[in-house]
């Protein structure tokens, strides 16, 4: 028989949440993350068809958001202009000793 988000969500709320909440720091961070377990959990519990895989596969859903949570939260870095490449040896002394564009 296949199981219902329902009893997964009385089976194992208190589990669930402990486990979200170890590991992300910030508890409103960890209820939003805990949600998006559950809705991910309800869209796709009718998949599971055996009682026993229920739970790894409960938690693998949550170790998975749980990584997605850090993957989207990791810091990006705006690159600023490319800077102009320093002078090479061979520019430096071309511009010191050969002659300018006027021929001098």
């Amino acid at each position: 028989m296949p199981v219902r988000a329902e009893e997964v969500y009385d089976r194992f709320d208190a589990d669930l949440g402990a486990f979200v909440r170890s590991r992300v720091g910030d508890p409103d961070a960890a209820d939003d993350v805990l949600q998006e377990i559950y809705l991910k959990i309800h869209s796709r519990v009718g998949t599971v068809k055996d009682d026993e895989k229920i739970a790894p596969w409960v938690f693998r859903v949550a170790r998975n958001t749980v990584i997605d949570f850090y993957r989207s939260a990791r810091p990006t870095e705006e690159l600023g202009e490319v800077p102009e490449s320093p002078p090479t040896p061979r520019t430096r002394i071309c511009n010191w000793s050969c002659p300018g564009p006027s021929g001098t």
